[in-house]
Protein backbone atom coordinates (compact mmCIF):
# COMPACT_ATOMS: atom_id res chain seq x y z
CA UNK A 1 0.00 0.00 0.00
CA UNK A 2 2.81 2.27 0.59
CA UNK A 3 4.48 1.75 -2.53
CA UNK A 4 1.00 2.30 -4.18
CA UNK A 5 1.11 5.75 -2.40
CA UNK A 6 4.79 6.66 -3.49
CA UNK A 7 4.06 5.69 -7.00
CA UNK A 8 0.63 7.32 -7.63
CA UNK A 9 2.45 10.11 -6.09
CA UNK A 10 4.60 10.15 -8.68
CA UNK A 11 2.45 9.57 -11.43
CA UNK A 12 0.48 13.15 -10.33
CA UNK A 13 4.19 14.48 -10.29
CA UNK A 14 4.12 13.52 -13.78
CA UNK A 15 1.04 14.29 -14.85
CA UNK A 16 1.90 18.00 -13.61
CA UNK A 17 5.34 18.31 -15.13
CA UNK A 18 3.16 17.15 -18.11
CA UNK A 19 0.76 19.93 -17.76
CA UNK A 20 3.57 22.11 -17.28
CA UNK A 21 5.51 20.90 -20.41
CA UNK A 22 2.33 21.18 -22.51
CA UNK A 23 1.70 24.97 -21.82
CA UNK A 24 5.26 25.66 -21.96
CA UNK A 25 5.09 24.14 -25.65
CA UNK A 26 1.87 26.02 -25.95
CA UNK A 27 3.58 29.25 -25.32
CA UNK A 28 6.58 28.54 -27.50
CA UNK A 29 4.10 27.88 -30.43
CA UNK A 30 2.23 31.02 -29.68
CA UNK A 31 5.52 33.20 -29.73
CA UNK A 32 6.37 31.72 -32.54
CA UNK A 33 3.43 32.41 -34.36
CA UNK A 34 3.58 35.52 -33.58
CA UNK A 35 7.24 36.10 -34.28
CA UNK A 36 6.18 34.47 -38.08
CA UNK A 37 3.26 36.79 -38.68
CA UNK A 38 5.32 39.65 -37.81
CA UNK A 39 8.17 38.72 -40.22
CA UNK A 40 5.67 37.88 -42.97
CA UNK A 41 3.79 41.04 -42.33
CA UNK A 42 7.56 42.78 -42.53
CA UNK A 43 8.48 40.82 -45.85
CA UNK A 44 5.19 41.58 -47.34
CA UNK A 45 5.73 45.41 -46.64
CA UNK A 46 9.49 45.40 -48.09
CA UNK A 47 7.88 43.91 -51.30
CA UNK A 48 5.21 46.08 -51.49
CA UNK A 49 7.62 49.06 -51.16
CA UNK A 50 10.09 47.52 -53.80
CA UNK A 51 6.79 47.15 -56.17
CA UNK A 52 5.89 50.50 -55.59
CA UNK A 53 9.59 51.82 -56.51
CA UNK A 54 9.74 49.58 -59.48
CA UNK A 55 6.22 51.29 -60.84
CA UNK A 56 7.25 54.75 -59.91
CA UNK A 57 10.34 54.21 -61.85
CA UNK A 58 8.35 52.20 -64.85
CA UNK A 59 5.96 55.12 -65.06
CA UNK A 60 9.07 58.03 -64.84
CA UNK A 61 10.78 55.81 -67.41
CA UNK A 62 6.95 55.98 -69.49
CA UNK A 63 7.16 59.65 -68.54
CA UNK A 64 10.57 60.51 -70.09
CA UNK A 65 9.90 57.94 -73.21
CA UNK A 66 6.56 59.79 -74.11
CA UNK A 67 8.01 63.04 -73.45
CA UNK A 68 11.20 62.37 -75.75
CA UNK A 69 8.59 61.25 -78.73
CA UNK A 70 6.55 64.80 -77.92
CA UNK A 71 9.95 66.72 -78.37
CA UNK A 72 11.13 64.64 -81.47
CA UNK A 73 7.01 65.17 -82.90
CA UNK A 74 7.82 68.71 -81.94
CA UNK A 75 11.52 69.29 -83.59
CA UNK A 76 10.36 67.33 -86.67
CA UNK A 77 7.19 69.55 -87.04
CA UNK A 78 9.38 73.23 -86.29
CA UNK A 79 11.59 71.84 -89.38
CA UNK A 80 8.69 71.45 -91.64
CA UNK A 81 6.84 74.68 -91.03
CA UNK A 82 10.53 76.25 -90.90
CA UNK A 83 10.95 74.78 -94.20
CA UNK A 84 7.28 75.90 -95.58
CA UNK A 85 8.07 79.31 -94.16
CA UNK A 86 11.39 79.32 -96.64
CA UNK A 87 9.32 78.37 -99.61
CA UNK A 88 6.88 80.65 -98.96
CA UNK A 89 9.77 83.51 -98.71
CA UNK A 90 11.18 82.60 -101.86
CA UNK A 91 8.17 82.58 -103.66
CA UNK A 92 6.89 85.93 -102.29
CA UNK A 93 10.28 87.14 -103.36
CA UNK A 94 10.34 85.85 -106.62
CA UNK A 95 7.39 86.70 -107.34
CA UNK A 96 8.04 90.40 -106.29
CA UNK A 97 11.00 90.68 -108.54
CA UNK A 98 9.15 89.25 -111.29
CA UNK A 99 6.65 91.84 -110.67
CA UNK A 100 9.18 94.47 -110.31
CA UNK A 101 10.66 93.67 -113.80
CA UNK A 102 7.42 93.49 -115.14
CA UNK A 103 6.78 96.99 -113.60
CA UNK A 104 10.18 98.15 -114.98
CA UNK A 105 8.99 97.08 -118.36
CA UNK A 106 5.89 98.17 -118.59
CA UNK A 107 7.18 101.41 -117.26
CA UNK A 108 10.85 102.52 -118.00
CA UNK A 109 12.49 104.73 -116.04
CA UNK A 110 14.13 107.78 -118.13
CA UNK A 111 18.13 106.81 -118.99
CA UNK A 112 17.43 103.01 -118.01
CA UNK A 113 17.49 100.30 -120.94
CA UNK A 114 16.13 97.23 -120.04
CA UNK A 115 18.41 93.80 -121.26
Amino acid sequence: AKRLKVVAGEVRALKQQLREKRQEIERVQQEMERVLKAAVAERMAEWERVERKLLEETLQGEKQAKLAEVERCMAAREKELTQDLEQRRKGVHMNLVREVRQEQEDHPVRGMTSD
